[in-house]
């Protein structure tokens, strides 16, 4: 039943972390209420796996514990009985000292078989966890083949054509450029290509169709090769096989280069330390190539706009910096690795011309840094502008096969790349000149060696947001966070718990009362936490493992720990006050010790609970760090591995599980000295109590004395236990104020209540108008769009074009009142936006993102989310429509289970696929607003055009607002725009901007022609 409830949480918590991490498109989709009734629906369904466990936890604990108490009177019945029956002459039937005796005997050894019968769901449990570690534990290790020794694999008879990429380049040495290190290049080259394979067929698991086919090609040392191909033809695929990434099902692959290789991924990889950090990763600081590396990856600019330099954090994913600036960070960390092989995973998707054309001439130009070191580059990219300056090119196809070319065969043997070329041919001269821009307005530091070694730093204050929900806040008193919870559970239930919990506590003290009097006289008589949707601002700033762990480890101490510790507590505090006050009853005398007893557990109870609540404080915060490393670990494992990195991370996690021990130790040891302690008191209260016993023997009746020595014994056992069950209980209650200050700090969105919902068939029309509009991301941040003034009719195609920066995306986001309006309006067909719930605007508006949204759960139901609620259900036939518009139909109903799959992203979709596959659930939407947001920013020329057409075809009739960097994209549309520093610098119909001397449209466009003419 455990396991039941465990699966149930588990998927709750799968499917809400993947929900807080895509919370823009959530929000930008409208679909907030239908997300709080999926989790609402996930919520009860573990609630009622959780009654079904606690039922039985109950039925046991209940059972352990009528036995225990059973056995007493069972064995004092019978006891008198056969008493009795054996001394019924003389009238003995039992004397005190027997029987008190007997009881404490009792109390003892079924005190630790009662504890012992309840551990055992827990025991269970255990083996259970040890089970599944052990499973783990088990499964094929993963070896380590970056090394100069072939993969062993199945010899396999093939008769694949064998492809060699043999050109070797001249290379000119610039004895003023900073040489990178070499690992022996001339060496690999005298013995055989620096990588190769053969024969290969390989893919993501067994289950799925081979996506590279019979490969073989190799390459040598100095070579820059780049790969392209169209969307889903396998270049990941082959840029993570050589990675050994995947699964190979027959072939070989080598990388002869022992000390691993630099990656630089599609989707970057960072961790939550500072710009420094994430460039230099385990690496020595060089001061001097830390500069051209930033230089060279234009960072430039980026560093001399934060306060910190350098030293700003980039938070968790990345979440302080932009799409283009985490890509070239990641790119940096590659450059600055100085490995002789590069690994690039189309990094130039998302940077704007300008800043594409500076990173490829510097790092890949003819006289760039790569050129000039000798350095191996393979580069996956869509960027097919660029094959003219790669030694080879290899083309995929959409069936696994590849085409080797040498760039000077390119246009004379594939008429379809021809046209692509006939621009680039022989023109070295589009490279400029490199300069030597000044790096001395950034103020680096070079004061440490080591990523070990860096001095500590003020955290930015965008950084502290982030973080002001971590695991140790209390947010209030615990009277506080009682009241919240039982506010929550409902007074009635309140009520009825204390109730029971005082019966139980008369109950378990009944014998003893009974006894005392025998002895006298021989002749014997609902809790739930919803979600909280708030701004899309606090989700920007907050650290998504921050929010997670609210609907997590949050609830796991609510459901879990709380009742348990809560129930404890309350029981161990009216046991405490039943003996005491027992006691007090039978031997008033003993009121006499119960001040010096109550002010030396005062004293000793206060300086353990201070004690224990800083290292239980600690506990939680030294296990955060331990957390959030092995997630960023497991986020970037291919990267640490080709990078050879595994030993640095290994070493800092054991720092980190070390560290993370040390309170919990000394929490032990704390909770050892406080037993003795309390023990010793104990100790001292008994040998009063049997001294004032011995002195008024004659006045107190020995029934009374016995069960006053009886509750004495328990006293210490009891007292040891409340306190254990109160820190206990901290920690829950802990959890308790943090899920408070969520639902009550969390910024909350106007819900429009109090406006009337515009009619079900608005907007109608599709008419835009933005009136000096001016927004912020926050309400006191900078502004970021000025004073817009702007008119698309109906019908119309708007594009939005400009630098890195511009506004560009802040103008789409506050079409979805995602920004604080700070001035002006923006009407819909006549009615003001922010007059209308946000849900319902989002819900009538269509979009389409360069980063698509996906949640946890399976195809079907991510394509339904089209709708913005569960009361209109797509048919199948629908479904598979829209995925035979974009050309997924086939590759969905080759799973075993079509549309019922789990859609498993890195195994199935590539990048463009998945654009697709959102172009798919736009076209189920039904809207007359169209919002595309750099969405073809990923992928190749020809989906590209093919999802061109799509939009045309199923949209020509909506009014559509383009976001692009692709500005041929947009030459055709009715207006566009140009923004910069958030203001509208240009406007008006494509065409005669492009003829208009001094346009600023037309020289944005130029420089977008010189760098990648060929996409045109």
């Amino acid at each position: 039943m455990q396991k039941a409830w465990l699966e149930k949480t588990q998927e709750r918590v799968q499917f809400t972390s993947s929900v807080i991490a895509s919370m823009r498109g959530v929000k930008v989709m409208g679909l907030e209420s239908r997300i709080q009734d999926t989790v609402a629906e996930l919520r009860s369904s573990e609630d009622i796996a959780a009654a079904k466990w606690r039922l039985n936890i109950l039925m046991g604990v209940g059972l352990s514990s009528i036995s225990v108490e059973a056995s007493k009177w069972l064995t004092f019945i019978l006891f008198v009985i056969f008493s009795y029956i054996k001394h019924r002459d003389d009238g003995q039937v039992m004397n005190v000292k027997t029987l008190f005796t007997s009881l404490a005997i009792l109390n003892i050894v079924l005190g630790r078989i009662e504890i012992v019968i309840q551990s055992i769901p827990s025991i269970v449990n255990a083996f259970g966890c040890l089970v599944r570690i052990e499973e783990f534990l088990k499964n094929e290790v993963k070896p380590h083949e970056n090394l100069p020794v072939p993969r062993k694999v199945e010899s396999l008879e093939l008769t694949t054509e064998k492809m060699s990429l043999m050109h070797d380049h001249s290379r000119e040495s610039d004895s003023g450029s900073m040489e990178m290190h070499r690992m022996s290049l001339s060496s690999h080259t005298s013995f055989g290509p620096i990588i190769r394979i053969e024969r290969l067929s390989a893919g993501y698991s067994q289950t799925y169709i081979p996506i590279l086919r019979d490969l073989s090609l190799s390459i040598f040392s100095g070579q820059m090769v780049m790969i392209t191909g169209p969307v889903g033809s396998g270049k990941s695929t082959l840029l993570q096989t050589l990675l050994s990434e995947t699964t190979i099902y027959k072939g070989s692959v080598r990388i002869n280069c022992p000390n691993g290789v630099a990656y630089c991924a599609q989707t970057p990889w960072l961790v939550n330390k500072s710009i420094r950090d994430n460039i230099i990763g385990v690496s020595l600081f060089e001061p001097e190539w830390y500069k051209q590396v930033i230089q060279c990856c234009a960072l430039l600019k980026d560093l001399e706009s934060y306060a910190k330099g350098d030293q700003t954090l980039v938070g968790s994913k990345g979440i302080g910096l932009s799409g283009g600036q985490k890509q070239r960070i990641a790119l940096a960390r590659a450059v600055y690795s100085r490995k002789p092989i590069l690994i690039l995973d189309d990094i130039f998707s998302g940077l704007d011309a300008a800043t594409e054309e500076h990173i490829f001439t510097k790092l890949m130009g003819p006289k760039g840094l790569f050129r000039r070191n000798g350095n191996t580059v393979v580069l996956a990219t869509h960027a097919v502008h660029h094959l003219p300056f790669a030694d080879n090119t290899l083309v995929l196809s959409t069936e696994g096969s590849i085409q080797s070319y040498e760039t000077s065969e390119l246009p004379r043997t594939n008429s379809g790349l021809a046209e692509i070329f006939k621009y680039a041919n022989g023109k070295e001269s589009f490279y400029p000149d490199e300069g030597d821009n000044s790096l001395n307005d950034i103020d680096f530091d070079s004061d440490r060696e080591t990523l070990h070694e860096h001095k500590p730093h003020e955290e930015p204050q965008q950084l502290q947001k982030w973080n002001s929900g971590d695991e140790t806040s209390q947010s209030g008193s615990e009277l506080d966070a009682f009241k919240y919870y039982f506010k929550s559970i409902g007074w009635q239930h309140s009520l009825t718990f204390g109730g029971l919990a005082i019966a139980q506590s008369i109950l378990w003290n009944a014998l003893t009362i009974w006894l005392e009097h025998w002895s006298s006289d021989p002749d014997p008589s609902k809790t739930v936490f919803y979600m909280s949707v708030g701004k899309i601002s606090y989700f920007n700033t907050t650290d998504v493992g921050i929010i997670t762990n609210r609907f997590s480890q949050d609830l796991v101490h609510v459901d879990m720990d709380l009742p348990a510790a809560l129930i404890n507590f309350v029981e161990s505090g009216l046991m405490v006050v039943g003996i005491i006050g027992i006691s007090l009853v039978a031997t008033p005398w003993i009121a006499i010790m119960l001040p010096p007893l109550s002010i030396c557990f005062y004293f000793v109870a206060r300086f353990y609970l201070r004690t224990s609540r800083q290292l239980r404080i600690l506990e939680m915060e030294a296990k955060a760090p331990l957390y959030t490393h092995f997630q960023e670990t497991l986020m970037g494992i291919s990267t640490i591995r080709a990078f050879s990195w595994e030993r640095e991370f290994q070493d800092e996690n054991d720092k980190l599980l070390l560290t993370s021990q040390q309170p919990s130790y000394y929490l032990t040891t704390a909770q050892r000295w406080f037993a003795m302690i309390l023990d010793m008191v104990v100790a001292v209260f008994a040998f009063s109590i049997v001294l004032l016993v011995v002195y008024l023997r004659h006045m107190i009746n020995p029934g009374l004395i016995g069960l006053a020595l009886l509750n004495t014994v328990s006293l210490s056992s009891s007292l040891k236990i409340l306190i254990v069950f109160y820190t206990n209980l901290e920690i829950s209650l802990g959890a308790i104020a943090r899920m408070r200050e969520f639902n009550q700090t969390v910024p909350q969105e106007d819900d429009g209540a109090a406006h009337s919902a515009p009619a079900p068939e608005w907007p109608s029309r599709g008419n835009v108008i933005y009136r000096n509009y001016a927004a912020s991301h926050t309400i006191n941040s900078d502004i970021v769009l000025k004073s817009i003034n702007l008119d698309v009719a109906a019908g119309r195609k708007l594009g939005i074009c400009g630098r890195s920066g511009s506004g560009k995306s802040s103008m789409i986001t506050a079409l979805f009142r995602l920004l604080e309006t700070q001035g002006g309006s923006i009407s819909i067909d006549g009615i003001d936006i922010s007059k209308v719930s946000p849900r319902i605007l989002r819900g009538r508006i269509n979009i389409l993102s360069q980063e698509p949204f996906f949640l946890a759960g399976t195809i079907r139901e991510n394509l339904s989310y089209a709708c913005v609620s569960d009361q209109h259900q797509l048919y199948t036939e629908e479904l598979l429509r829209a995925l035979e518009i974009v050309g997924l139909k086939d590759k969905v109903l080759a799973l075993e289970d079509g549309l019922d799959s789990e859609l498993d992203l890195d195994g199935f979709l590539s990048h463009g696929e998945r654009q697709l596959f959102s172009l798919a659930r736009a076209i189920l939407r039904t809207s007359n607003i169209i919002v595309l947001d750099e969405f073809t920013s990923s992928v190749d020329l020809e989906t590209d055009l093919k999802m061109q057409r799509i939009l045309r075809e199923h949209f020509w009739d909506k009014t559509i607002l383009t976001v692009a960097h692709r500005l041929n994209t947009i030459v055709d549309y009715d207006t566009v725009i140009l923004l910069d520093k958030g203001n509208i610098v240009e406007m008006g119909n494509p065409q005669e901007l492009l003829q208009r001397p001094g346009s600023a449209f037309k020289a944005l466009y130029d420089v977008h022609e010189d760098t990648s003419s060929g996409s045109v």
